[in-house]
C-alpha cells in the first residue's frame, strides 16, 4: 500500500531563524555575576582568539543562546520582557538544581535566583559536560572551531517542511536536517557560508557495506531544503543577523579584536552574502582524550581506506549530490590549518533594506 502522508494543511512553515537581543543581554551582566562569567569564559573560535580557562563556545539561535563546552550543550540563555533566564541541563547540576524550576531536561534560573547564584558554580557544571559527556566526536567539533574562525553556528538545526519530506515505516514525515558546523569562508567573490558535516571514522554513517553510505541522504536531505522555494534567502538573512549579534556581544563583553571577528563584521554588513549550496563531509581519526580510542579511530582509519576502489573512503568520495563530487576533509590529528574553502553553487542573498541590526 501506500505510504501515508502525515501533514497539516493549515499550519505555516515555521521559518529559518538567528536572533537575539544583544543589547538587554549586555546591560544585564552587571547585576548577574553567573552570566558575567560566563560571557567572560566565551572563547571566539580561530586561533587567533584569546583563550580563556573552560573556552566556551556561543551559537545564536531563534530568540535565545546555546552556550556549548567541548562540543557538549551546557545551558541556554533567553529574554523575557523582564529579565534573562538561565536553563542548565540538569544532569550538569548538584544541589543548586532545587533553587530552579525544571522544565522538561533543563533546570531555570530567573530574577533574583539567577541573580544570586555563585559565578563558580560554572565550573562544576563545564567539567561535568565536559568529563562526563563530551565523547570524541564532541571534541573533534571543538578542534575545528578552534582551527576556524569562520564558524559562525554548531548543531545547526532546519525546521521540518511539507516540500522536504521521507517515508519512516510507511509514513511520510516532514525532514528536518541537521548541519554540525556553519562557517564563514573568505571566497573570490567575498564571505561566504559554507557547512559541514563532523563525523569520526568509525562513525557508520560514512561507512557502508553497500555502494552508498548513509551520510549521503542526509546530505541530499539537506540540500533539498536549501533549495526550497525561499528558504536559501530565510537562511542567508538568519546568518547576517547572527554575524551582528556575535560581533556586537564579543565586543561589548570586552574581547580582542581578531579574524572571527572581522568575518562576523563583514557578513554582518550590507555587502551581499553568499552561501554554499552543497555541504562538506570532515572526518576525524583520533581521539586526544583517550589512547585507547586513539589506537582504535587509527585502525578504523587504515580499514577505512582498504580495499581500493571498494574501501569505505572511495565510496565516500565517488558520492555526488548534483552530479558534484562532495568534498571529503579527513584528519589524523587536532587540524592546525582551517577547512578548505569550498567551490560549488552559491546562493546571494542582499541585506533587505532597512534591517535593523543589534
Amino acid at each position: 500500500s501506500d505510504p501515508v502522508v502525515s501533514m497539516k494543511q493549515s499550519q505555516p512553515m515555521t521559518r529559518f531563524e538567528r536572533s537575539f537581543d544583544s543589547d538587554k543581554l549586555i546591560k544585564q551582566l552587571p547585576a548577574i555575576p553567573l552570566l558575567r562569567q560566563l560571557m567572560d569564559q566565551w572563547q571566539l573560535p580561530g586561533p587567533d582568539a584569546a583563550p580563556t580557562d573552560h573556552g566556551l563556545r556561543l551559537a545564536v539561535r531563534a530568540g535565545y543562546l546555546n552556550i556549548y563546552a567541548m562540543g557538549q550543550s551546557v545551558a541556554r540563555i533567553s529574554l523575557t520582557a523582564s529579565e534573562v533566564r538561565l536553563d542548565v541541563h540538569h544532569k550538569y547540576l548538584s544541589e543548586e538544581k532545587a533553587l530552579g524550576r525544571r522544565r522538561g531536561d533543563y533546570v531555570e534560573f530567573s530574577g533574583m535566583t539567577l541573580a544570586d547564584l555563585p559565578d563558580s558554580l560554572l565550573d562544576g557544571w563545564v567539567r561535568k559536560a565536559v568529563d562526563d559527556h563530551s565523547g570524541a566526536e564532541k571534541r573533534f567539533v571543538d578542534d575545528l572551531v578552534r582551527a576556524n574562525a569562520g564558524l559562525i553556528d554548531l548543531e545547526m538545526a532546519l525546521p521540518g517542511d511539507d516540500g522536504a519530506r521521507k517515508e519512516v515505516r510507511g509514513v511520510w514525515k516532514k525532514v528536518a536536517p541537521r548541519m554540525d558546523l556553519v562557517l564563514l569562508q573568505q571566497g573570490d567573490a567575498g564571505v561566504q557560508i559554507a557547512f559541514w558535516e563532523a563525523k569520526c571514522g568509525d562513525n557508520g554513517e560514512v561507512r557502508a557495506a553497500g555502494p552508498v553510505p548513509h551520510v549521503h541522504a542526509q546530505l541530499q536531505q539537506y540540500v533539498a531544503w536549501l533549495n526550497l522555494p525561499g528558504r536559501g534567502e530565510e537562511v542567508i538573512a538568519a546568518y547576517r543577523r547572527a554575524a551582528a549579534t556575535l560581533l556586537d556581544l564579543a565586543v561589548r563583553s570586552g574581547k580582542t579584536w581578531c579574524h572571527a571577528m572581522e568575518l562576523w563584521r563583514q557578513a554582518g554588513a550590507d555587502a551581499p552574502l553568499g552561501m554554499m549550496i552543497h555541504p562538506a563531509i570532515v572526518i576525524g581519526n583520533y581521539c586526544a582524550l583517550n589512547e585507547e580510542r586513539h589506537r582504535m579511530l587509527g585502525k578504523r582509519h587504515d580499514s577505512f581506506h582498504a580495499g581500493g576502489v571498494q574501501s569505505h573512503h572511495a565510496k565516500l568520495t565517488r558520492l555526488t549530490i548534483d552530479s558534484r563530487p562532495i568534498c571529503v576533509q579527513e584528519y589524523g590529528a587536532a587540524p592546525d590549518a582551517p577547512l578548505p574553502v569550498l567551490a560549488g553553487p552559491i546562493l546571494t542573498g542582499s541585506a533587505p533594506v532597512g534591517e535593523q541590526r543589534p
